[in-house]
C-alpha cells in the first residue's frame, strides 16, 4: 500500500488537538494510560463526579509540548457533558497575550469565557457575582507558600520534576540557595504528606522549619509549625496506641505557631489555623486549656473567621459544659452551633453529624431519652464513617447504649454488629467476631489530597492465603469458559466474607480487560426481583458515578439492563450468598420456576456472571435447576466439578498469618507463643481452624487484653474464651431475658453431650410461660452465630454452632436451669390439674343431670305399665282387688320415685349453679386483687415521684434560704461596718473639736449608711422568712408525699399479703381434699393433717371474717367429714367416690359436694373453732400415745381449746 505522507504528517502533528467526538479525529486516538502508568483523566473526573460533585476543586495537570494534554482534557469535556455537567473549556494561547501577562489578565479572561459559555444558555449571573469572584482568586494567589497547604493540588509529578532538577544541579556541581532548598523540603514533605507517608514529611519540614527560623521569617515558621502539627495528628490517628504522645506533639508545634501569628500580627493567620488546636485540645480532654482558647478563638471568628469556624467555637463550649454536666448550658450551645451551620447554604451534612451528637449527649444528661435517640439517629444519618470514622463509631456505641436501657435489645444488639463490622474496616479492631469480614478502608484525612478512598481487600483474606482464592475467582470471573461458579464448603469457612471482603474489591479496584467489573451481591430473597433491582442500579452508580434511571421492578427489566450493562463496557457479576435459603424462601416448585428462567437467561447474555454460594450440605438441591431447564451454557451439568469451587477452613500456618496480620494492623501485638498455643487449641485433632472460631476467640483476647501466654493461661485457655463469649451473648438479651437465654441455650443440648435439633415449637413448648421471649433470643443467637438456623419445611430447626459448646451451657448451668424447668413443668401440671378438676366438676354435675333424667324416664316407664296393667285387670275381672291395690301402689310408688328423680335433678342443678358462681366469684376476686395491685402499684409511682418533686422543692428552698442567710450576713457585716464608722467619728469629734462641724457632718453620712444597711438588714430578713417560709411548705409537700408514700406501700403489702393468702388458700385446698382421700386408708394420719390446715386456716382468717370470705373451704368439710364419720361410721353414709368439689352455702351453714359415684350431697357444718375442738378431742390419745408421731405433731392440739 503507497504511503500518503501528507495524511501522515497530520495525523502526528502535535500541535493539532484532536476532538475524540469526531469521527474523523476519534481514527488518530491512542490510548496510552497504560503506557503514562494511570488512567489520569478518569482520575480528574472521578474527584469531580464522585468526590467533591458540590464543592469546588482544583486539580492541576502538566505534560510537555505534544504529549496530549488538550486531547485528554477535551476527551473528559465531552465525559463530563455526558453526565449532566456544563463545562467552559478555552485555550489561554488564544485568549490572552502570553507575551505580556498578569493576573488580572487571567481574571478577565476567566470572567469572559464563563460569561460567555452561561450566556449561550440563556443563564443571566447576578450583579456584583464577577467581584467577589475576582476578589476570593486574588486572594488565593497572593497567598505566600500557604497555597499548598488547604488547597487540593496534584503536586506529585512537580515535585518528581523538582528533585530531578536538583540531581541534575547535584551533577553539575551546583548548589541550590538556601531559600530555594527550604521551599524544596517543604514541597516534597507536602506531597509526602498528601501521600500518606508521615515520617518522610515530617524530615522534610523539620529541615525547612530550620532554615526559616535562622531567617527569621514569622509566617513561613507559623505555616511550617501548622504543616507539622498536622502531621502528628495523621500519626495519632495510625497509631491508637500512641495516640496520646502523638496529640502532645501536635498541642506543642500550634501553640508555637499561633504565638508566632501573633508576633507577626497576623490576626488572619491566627483565625484559620486556632480551631485546629481546639480539636487537638478535645482529644486531649483539657477541658480548661480549651474553654480559654474559644474565648481568644470567638471574637477572631467574629472579624476574620467563617461561620463554620464560629459553629466549631460553640461546639467546643458545649462539650467543656458537658464534661461539667452544665445541661441545659450545652443544650443551648450545640443548638446555636447548628442554627448557624443551617444557614450555611451547599454544606455537606456530616458537617452536622458532630453537634448533633452533642446535642444528644445533652438531652441524655436532661433525661430526654426519646429526644436523645433521635438526635442520634439523625448524627448517624448524616455523619459519613469514611471522613470520621471514630465519631461514626462513637455515635454508634452511644446510641446502643440508649437502646439497651430502653430494653429495645434487638436494636442494640443490630447497632452492636454495625460497630464491630466498622472498627475492624479501619483497623481500630484485630477481630469482628461473629460478623461478616468487610472491605478494608482508609479514612480519608480533609487536609490531605483527595484520592478515591477504594475498598481494599480485608485484611484476614489476604493474610490466611485466601487471597489466592480471590484471585483464581477474578480469573475465573475474567475468563470466557466459566459462566457460572458455585462456591460450597461448610458453616462458617467464611464464604460470605470472602465475597464481601475479597472478590468485590478485588473487582472494583481494578479493570478486567477493558470492561469495568460490576458486582452484584444478593442475600435476601423473600422478594427477589425487588432487592436485586435495587442493588442492580446501587451498584451502577458506585461504579459509574451516575444514577440509574431505569425502572428494575421486574426480571424482564433487570435482564434488559444487563444486556446494557454488556453495551456500555461493562462485565456485570451476580453473587447471590446464602443461596441455600432461596429454597426454603419459595418451598413451592412453581414460585423457583421464575427465578430458574431468569437464571437460564443471564447464562445467554454476553459479559454476564453468576455466582452461587451456599453450604455444601444443600448441593443437591441445585440438580432440580438442571432437570427442569436446559442449561446448554453449562453443558447441563450444574454440579460438574469445573464448575463447583471448594472453600475450606484454615490451616494452621494461614491462621497463624492471620492473627500477626490483624494484630499488626490494629496494634494489638500478641506473644508468638501465645499465638502458637492459641491456634494447637483452636485446630484440635482435625488440624484445621474454623475462621468463625477463631474470629470469636480472638474478639474474646482483646475484649480481655490477654497478650501473653501466661494471661492466656491464667484465664483459662479457649474453653474460657468461649465461655466469656456465651455471656456476651446471654447479656445482649436483657437483665431480664437473661435466665430465659440459659434456658433456650440448656433445650439446645441433651444429657448425650450432644447438639439436638429443635424447631421453635418444641423450644416454646418446654419455656411454657416466658415462649414470648423466645423470637427475641433465637434472633440474637443466630446473628452472634452461637446457634445455626437450618430451614427445612414443614418448620425451621435450631442447633448449637460447635459440639464443645454443650459441655460450657450443661456444666455452668445445669442445676439452676433443671430446677427452672421442673418450676416451668410443675406450673402446667398446676394449671392441667386445676382445669381438669374444674372439668370433672361439671362432668359430674353433667352425668348427675343425666341420671336424673333417666330415673325420671324409668318412672313414667313404671307408670305406664302399671296403668296398662290395671286397665287389663278391670277387663278381666276375675283378679282379686288385692292385687290390683298392690298395683296400685306400685304406681304410686314409681310416681313417688319419678319426683324424687326430679328433685334430685333440680339440686343437682342448684348445686352447679352454685359452683359456678362461686368459680366465677373467685374468679373475679382474682382480677379484682390484680387489678388493685396494679393500681397501687401505679399509686405508688406516682407517691415516689411527688416525694421527689416535693425533695427537689426543698433543695431548692434551702438554696434560696442559704443564700437570704448570706444577705442576711453581709447586710449585718454591713452594720458593723457603719457602727465602726460611726465611733470614728465620734472619736475624732471628742478629739478635733474644732472640726466639730466636719465630724457632725461625717457622723451625719455615717447615720445615713446606718439606716440604708438597717432596711438591707430588713430586707434580708424578709426574704429569709419568705425563704423559710417555702421551705416551711416544702417540708409540708414532702411530709404529705411521704404519708401517701406510706400508704400506697401499705395498700402494696395489704395485695401481696391477698396474693399469698390467695396461694396459701389454694395450697389449704388441695391439703384438704388429699386428706379426704388420705383418710380412706390411714384415718387418724388423715385427721392430724386436715387438723393442721384447719389450724393455718384459722391463722389466716383471725381477723374475724365472715365464712364466705375464707380463702379456702375444703379444710372446713374435710374435718367436719372425717369427724362426721369417725363418730358414726355406722349411721352416717356418705360418697362411695372421690370428692371433685366443695362449695359452702351463703348463710356458711351448709356445704355442698360433688363427687366422682356420680351424686351430689349437702352436709350440715360447724364452724371452724368447734370443728378444731372436736377434731382435737379425737386426737388427744392418739397424739400422746404413738410413738410414730413427731414432736412438732404432738404438740398440734395445746393451743386448742
Amino acid at each position: 500500500m503507497k504511503l500518503d505522507l501528507l495524511r501522515f504528517f497530520q495525523a502526528c502533528n502535535p500541535s493539532k488537538t484532536l476532538v475524540v467526538s469526531k469521527p474523523e479525529d476519534r481514527q488518530y486516538y491512542i490510548d496510552f494510560s497504560k503506557v503514562r502508568g494511570a488512567k489520569i483523566i478518569e482520575e480528574l473526573g472521578r474527584t469531580i463526579t464522585r468526590l467533591a460533585p458540590e464543592q469546588p476543586t482544583c486539580q492541576l495537570f502538566t505534560g510537555h509540548i505534544g504529549c496530549g494534554k488538550s486531547t485528554e482534557l477535551l476527551r473528559l469535556k465531552a465525559e463530563l457533558e455526558q453526565q449532566g455537567f456544563h463545562v467552559v473549556y478555552f485555550e489561554s494561547s488564544q485568549s490572552l497575550d502570553m507575551a505580556d501577562i498578569d493576573v488580572t489578565d487571567i481574571l478577565l479572561a476567566v470572567a469572559r469565557e464563563v460569561s460567555q459559555s452561561l450566556e449561550a444558555i440563556k443563564i443571566n449571573l447576578k450583579p456584583g457575582y464577577f467581584k467577589n469572584l475576582f476578589s476570593e482568586i486574588s486572594e488565593f494567589l497572593q497567598t505566600p507558600l500557604d497555597i499548598g497547604v488547604e488547597a487540593e493540588l496534584s503536586v506529585a509529578q512537580m515535585c518528581r520534576e523538582l528533585e530531578t532538577a536538583r540531581q541534575d544541579l547535584q551533577n553539575r556541581g551546583e548548589v541550590l540557595e538556601a531559600a530555594l532548598q527550604a521551599s524544596l523540603e517543604f514541597l516534597l514533605g507536602l506531597n509526602d504528606y498528601l501521600h500518606d507517608e508521615i515520617d518522610s514529611a515530617l524530615v522534610h519540614y523539620q529541615q525547612s522549619l530550620e532554615f526559616w527560623r535562622q531567617s527569621n521569617y514569622l509566617e513561613r515558621q507559623g505555616i511550617l509549625l501548622v504543616n507539622i502539627a498536622l502531621a502528628y495528628n495523621r500519626q495519632s490517628e495510625k497509631n491508637q496506641t500512641e495516640n496520646q504522645r502523638y496529640w502532645q506533639e501536635s498541642r506543642n508545634c500550634f501553640q508555637q505557631a499561633i504565638a508566632i501569628f501573633e508576633q507577626a500580627q497576623r490576626s488572619d493567620l491566627l483565625a484559620k489555623h486556632i480551631t485546629k488546636l481546639g480539636e487537638v485540645l478535645r482529644c486531649l480532654q483539657a477541658w480548661s486549656e480549651l474553654q480559654s482558647l474559644v474565648e481568644k478563638s470567638l471574637p477572631l471568628h467574629q472579624n476574620y473567621g467563617t461561620s463554620l469556624q464560629l459553629a466549631q467555637d460553640y461546639g467546643f463550649l458545649a462539650e467543656v459544659a458537658l464534661e461539667q454536666s452544665r445541661w441545659n448550658e450545652a443544650h443551648q450551645l450545640a443548638g446555636q452551633a447548628l442554627q448557624i451551620l443551617s444557614e450555611i447554604h451547599n454544606l455537606q451534612s456530616n458537617e452536622f453529624a458532630w453537634y448533633r451528637f452533642i446535642l444528644a449527649k445533652s438531652q441524655q444528661g436532661l433525661g430526654q431519652i426519646e429526644a436523645a435517640i433521635n438526635s442520634l439517629k439523625a448524627a448517624k444519618a448524616e455523619s459519613n464513617h469514611q471522613y470520621n470514622p471514630q465519631l461514626y463509631i462513637s455515635i454508634l456505641e452511644r446510641l446502643r447504649s440508649l437502646y439497651f436501657e430502653q430494653g429495645e435489645y434487638l436494636k442494640a444488639f443490630n447497632i452492636k454488629q454495625e460497630q464491630l463490622q466498622i472498627e475492624q474496616q479501619y483497623g481500630f479492631r484485630a477481630f469482628v467476631g461473629a460478623s461478616y469480614l468487610n472491605p478494608q478502608r482508609q479514612a480519608i484525612n480533609s487536609a490531605q489530597l483527595q484520592v478515591e478512598n477504594s475498598e481494599t481487600i480485608a485484611q484476614e483474606i489476604a493474610a490466611s492465603g485466601r487471597g489466592q482464592d480471590v484471585k483464581r475467582l477474578r480469573e475465573r470471573i475474567g475468563g470466557t469458559e466459566h459462566k457460572l461458579t458455585v462456591i460450597h464448603g461448610q458453616s462458617g469457612v467464611g464464604k460470605s466474607s470472602i465475597l464481601q471482603g475479597g472478590l468485590i474489591p478485588a473487582l472494583q479496584q481494578q479493570a478486567i480487560g477493558e470492561r469495568d467489573a460490576l458486582p452484584v451481591l444478593l442475600r435476601v430473597y423473600t422478594d427477589w426481583v425487588g432487592m436485586l433491582g435495587q442493588s442492580l442500579a446501587k451498584a451502577f452508580e458506585e461504579v459509574r458515578g451516575n444514577q440509574l434511571f431505569a425502572n428494575l421492578d421486574s426480571s424482564a427489566a433487570i435482564l434488559e439492563q444487563l444486556r446494557r450493562n454488556a453495551d456500555r463496557n461493562l462485565l456485570t457479576v451476580l453473587m447471590f450468598d446464602q443461596f441455600e435459603e432461596f429454597f426454603f424462601v419459595y418451598p413451592d416448585q412453581g414460585q423457583r420456576r421464575a427465578f430458574y428462567e431468569f437464571l437460564r437467561v443471564c447464562l445467554d447474555i454476553p459479559f454476564v456472571k453468576v455466582i452461587l454460594s451456599l453450604r455444601e450440605d444443600y448441593l443437591h438441591y441445585l440438580l432440580e435447576l438442571e432437570r427442569l431447564f436446559n442449561l446448554s451454557a453449562i453443558n447441563n451439568n450444574i454440579l460438574d466439578k469445573s464448575i463447583r469451587y471448594y472453600l475450606g477452613n484454615f490451616s494452621p500456618n494461614d491462621a497463624k498469618a492471620v492473627v500477626q496480620s490483624l494484630t499488626e494492623r490494629s496494634h494489638f501485638y500478641l506473644e508468638l507463643a501465645l499465638i502458637d498455643e492459641l491456634v494447637r487449641d483452636l485446630a484440635g485433632e482435625l488440624g484445621e481452624v474454623r475462621p468463625i472460631e477463631l474470629q470469636i476467640v480472638g474478639t474474646q483476647l482483646q475484649t480481655e487484653k490477654i497478650t501473653t501466654l501466661d494471661k492466656y493461661r491464667q484465664f483459662g485457655t479457649k474453653e474460657k474464651l468461649v465461655e466469656r463469649f456465651l455471656e456476651e451473648v446471654i447479656h445482649d438479651c436483657g437483665a431480664e431475658n437473661e435466665q430465659v437465654a440459659r434456658l433456650v441455650l440448656y433445650l439446645l443440648t441433651d444429657e448425650n453431650g450432644t447438639r439436638p435439633l429443635k424447631t421453635r415449637a418444641e423450644l416454646a413448648a418446654d419455656l411454657a410461660a416466658e415462649a414470648d421471649k423466645l423470637d427475641l433470643m433465637l434472633e440474637i443467637f443466630v446473628a452472634s452465630r452461637l446457634v445455626l438456623l437450618l430451614p427445612e419445611s414443614p418448620a425451621d430447626r435450631y442447633q448449637l454452632v460447635h459440639d464443645y459448646l454443650v459441655s460450657f451451657i450443661r456444666q455452668q448451668q445445669g442445676n439452676e436451669i433443671l430446677a427452672e424447668l421442673a418450676r416451668e413443668r410443675e406450673q402446667r401440671l398446676q394449671a392441667e390439674e386445676k382445669l381438669k378438676l374444674e372439668q370433672d366438676a361439671k362432668q359430674i354435675l353433667v352425668n348427675a343431670q343425666q341420671e336424673a333424667k333417666r330415673q325420671i324416664h324409668q318412672g313414667r316407664m313404671q307408670l305406664r305399665v302399671s296403668s296398662g296393667l290395671a286397665v287389663c285387670l278391670l277387663l278381666f275381672a276375675g283378679i282379686s282387688s288385692l292385687y290390683a291395690l298392690s298395683q296400685i301402689q306400685v304406681a304410686r310408688n314409681a310416681n313417688d320415685k319419678k319426683q324424687k328423680a326430679e328433685n334430685t335433678l333440680k339440686t343437682a342443678e342448684d348445686k352447679y349453679q352454685l359452683v359456678t358462681q362461686s368459680l366465677q366469684a373467685t374468679q373475679k376476686e382474682q382480677a379484682a386483687i390484680q387489678k388493685k395491685a396494679q393500681e397501687l402499684e401505679t399509686k405508688k409511682k406516682d407517691a415516689e415521684q411527688n416525694f421527689q418533686a416535693a425533695q427537689n422543692n426543698q433543695q431548692a428552698a434551702e438554696v434560696e434560704s442559704k443564700l437570704a442567710k448570706q444577705k442576711t450576713q453581709q447586710a449585718n457585716q454591713s452594720l458593723l461596718a457603719a457602727k465602726a464608722d460611726l465611733e470614728e467619728v465620734n472619736q475624732k469629734a471628742s478629739e478635733l473639736q474644732e472640726k466639730n462641724a466636719q465630724a457632725e457632718e461625717s457622723i451625719k453620712t455615717a447615720s445615713e449608711k446606718i439606716k440604708t444597711a438597717e432596711v438591707k438588714l430588713q430586707q434580708a430578713a424578709t426574704k429569709q422568712q419568705q425563704a423559710e417560709s417555702q421551705a416551711q411548705q416544702a417540708q409540708t409537700t414532702l411530709n404529705q408525699a411521704q404519708t401517701k408514700l406510706a400508704q400506697a406501700q401499705k395498700a402494696t403489702a395489704g395485695a401481696e399479703a391477698a396474693q399469698k393468702e390467695a396461694q396459701k388458700g389454694t395450697e389449704l385446698e388441695r391439703a384438704g381434699v388429699n386428706a379426704l382421700r388420705q383418710f380412706e386408708y390411714t384415718e387418724l394420719e388423715s385427721l392430724v393433717a386436715v387438723v393442721q390446715s384447719g389450724k393455718e386456716l384459722k391463722t389466716l382468717v383471725k381477723d374475724g371474717r365472715s365464712l364466705e370470705k375464707y380463702p379456702a373451704i375444703s379444710p372446713i368439710f374435710a374435718l367436719d367429714s372425717i369427724l362426721n364419720k369417725i363418730k358414726e361410721v355406722n349411721q352416717f353414709q356418705g360418697h362411695q367416690g372421690i370428692v371433685r368439689s366443695v362449695s359452702f352455702s351463703p348463710d356458711g351453714k351448709t356445704i355442698a359436694t360433688a363427687s366422682s359415684d356420680n351424686t351430689a350431697r349437702l352436709w350440715p357444718v360447724d364452724n371452724l373453732d368447734q370443728l378444731l375442738v372436736r377434731g382435737c378431742n379425737w386426737l388427744h390419745d392418739y397424739l400422746q400415745n404413738n410413738l410414730n408421731v413427731s414432736e412438732s405433731d404432738k404438740r398440734l392440739c395445746d393451743d386448742i381449746k
